[in-house]
């Protein structure tokens, strides 16, 4: 699947889950490699944790929170687990045109 196609699929589901996400996050600091300064770890703060036990501060948190798996994280765009044709440069570049739009 291309890195297009991933952001895509990223960008929809976010979209379901989390309306005007974009606004949240900052372009700037965007480094998909970053479990804080990724997509979903920028997301993680803004979230209300499911309990005052659990708090969600960053990529990890935001997965477990969202019942997401390595691959589906992958094929969303957030990550790069196994291997594809892409890099997490093309991830980062990708995202962030995203944002621009």
């Amino acid at each position: 699947m291309s890195v297009q196609k991933c952001v895509q699929n990223g960008v929809t589901f976010l979209d379901e889950k989390f309306p005007g996400w974009k606004k949240r996050i900052d372009p700037d600091i965007l480094e998909m490699e970053d479990g804080w300064d990724c997509i979903l770890g920028q997301l993680a703060p803004t979230v209300d944790p499911v309990s005052d036990d659990y708090d969600i501060d960053n990529y990890m948190d935001m997965c477990s929170y969202l019942g997401l798996d390595e691959r589906t994280s992958q094929s969303y765009g957030f990550v790069i687990i196994t291997f594809c044709d892409y890099t997490y440069n093309d991830l980062d570049i990708a995202w962030k045109e995203v944002l621009v739009r």
